[in-house]
């Protein structure tokens, strides 16, 4: 369920013209490269293994060639969440409604890491996500209590 991202080699700036994409040739599906359970609240967090990638039958596209494994060919780390929300509505003397209200945003707390940079070369790092500089949104609640009279 994650999102798709592009596998690259960062060594490609010698083969090819500046403006052409660089992909590897190979096929990135079916490759188990994805690690499942990524361990929590840490930055760095890597995919994929370079040196495994490249033992599954990656290879350098080669001189003026820009690779065959596409763009958007390989999928990045699942997401999850979930929001829960509880209210319960009382009356009062027939003239006043009280609701009490809670909203719980991402209600099990789940990690949701961004995509990897797709490099063949360097393995599959991720910056983004849990921590300081990253977008995982954590628990948050809301109460609320709404009076109608």
């Amino acid at each position: 369920s994650g999102l798709p991202f592009t596998l690259t080699y960062d060594s490609c700036s010698n083969n090819v013209v500046a403006t052409a994409p660089c992909y590897p040739n190979g096929n990135p599906k079916g490759l188990g490269m994805h690690k499942r359970g990524i361990p929590g609240s840490q930055q760095g967090v890597t995919y994929f293994d370079a040196p495994k990638l490249g033992n599954e039958g990656f290879t350098n596209p080669g001189l003026d060639t820009i690779g065959n494994a596409g763009r958007n060919t390989a999928w990045g780390p699942g997401f999850f969440n979930s929001d829960m929300s509880l209210m319960k509505d009382v009356v009062f003397h027939e003239h006043y409604d009280v609701q009490l209200r809670m909203d719980a945003f991402n209600a099990f707390n789940h990690i949701n890491y961004g995509n990897p940079n797709g490099s063949i070369d360097t393995g599959g790092q991720i910056t983004s996500g849990p921590g300081p500089n990253g977008t995982s949104n954590p628990r948050q609640l809301q109460f609320t209590l709404h009076l109608a009279f």
